[in-house]
């Protein structure tokens, strides 16, 4: 059965505007992803950290895949697009980062994938 999900998409480091349409076609290419639609681009500034300025998206999808094979294809996706996390580094600039924000009205407290995304609505652009 495909539930509708979002994804939070940013980027602060490299080219942004570029790595998040790439980010957003890698995506619609997962296996199990329809994709719907994606927001307009918006500049935010860093919160909780530093750097410049955010170039932030959301994608909407349709999907069948489960929010821990969903996640795990994004984090790969991350990797894949050079995104870097330094150990003890809260909230480092980043080439690009995508967060799973929701999918169908699931609910999850698991550590790997806490759903809905538990800051998404401390973010402007979502």
């Amino acid at each position: 059965m495909l539930q509708q999900a979002f994804i939070g998409l940013g980027a602060n480091l490299g080219e942004p505007e570029s790595t998040l349409k790439e980010a957003v076609l890698r995506i619609a290419d997962i296996p199990g992803v329809r994709f719907v639609q994606v927001s307009s681009l918006y500049k935010t500034e860093p919160i909780d950290s530093s750097g410049p300025d955010y170039t932030n998206a959301v994608l909407e999808i349709k999907t069948e895949l489960s929010p821990r094979a969903l996640l795990t294809q994004l984090l790969a996706i991350e990797s894949d697009l050079g995104r870097v996390r330094p150990a003890g580094v809260h909230n480092a600039p980043r080439t690009i980062d995508l967060d799973l924000l929701t999918v169908g009205e699931q609910r999850s407290d698991d550590p790997f994938v806490l759903l809905p995304h538990p800051r998404m609505t401390e973010r402007a652009f979502v």
